[in-house]
């Protein structure tokens, strides 16, 4: 069961994004919208081996997306070629008819995949559909299928440490 974008507005919110070595093989990348103060409700991917699962929060009053944390497996990631879509610049709101309450936990038995571009940290679900649309915000752009499932995100503009932390994982 995937995400499923409801709608875009156009006012934009600055993730703060966080880059955290956690093992000499593994960063943790947490997203957040210092503007969000509530408790948010969590949509998981879990069929992950050897860490814990991708976590997106989602404001259930509002429908925005509140926070991100994943893991990037210096193993496991992979070089790939640039997304290069167009993208509409915006917020998407999420369809949040999922969440029975806030606070509330959807666990989704499905994996993701890392892929590192030259410019660009990119997160796809696994099993996931052809690329039809693309959102902007700030760094982060969210990638949505022609069924408008949200199907992956990337971090745009990576910095020059943080490319130093992705390639410290990957060249051991």
């Amino acid at each position: 069961m995937l995400l499923i974008k409801k709608d875009l507005v156009t006012s934009k919110i600055k993730f703060n994004i966080v880059f955290e070595k956690v093992a000499e093989d593994l960063l943790m990348i947490s997203l957040v919208n210092p503007e969000f103060k509530g408790i948010p409700s969590h949509w998981r991917l879990t069929n992950v081996v050897g860490i814990p699962p991708l976590e997106l929060g989602i404001d259930c009053q509002d429908g925005f997306i509140s926070d991100a944390t994943f893991f990037v497996d210096g193993l496991t990631i992979k070089k790939g070629e640039d997304i290069s879509i167009p993208s509409l610049d915006g917020n998407i709101i999420v369809d949040t008819s999922i969440f029975t309450k806030v606070n509330d936990y959807i666990d989704v038995n499905q994996s993701y995949d890392i892929y590192y571009c030259e410019n660009k940290l990119i997160c796809s679900f696994d099993e996931t559909k052809e690329i039809v649309n693309s959102f902007r915000n700030d760094r982060v752009e969210i990638f949505v299928d022609s069924n408008d499932q949200i199907i992956g995100f990337s971090i745009c503009d990576l910095s020059i440490d943080e490319k130093n932390l992705i390639n410290s994982i990957t060249m051991r």
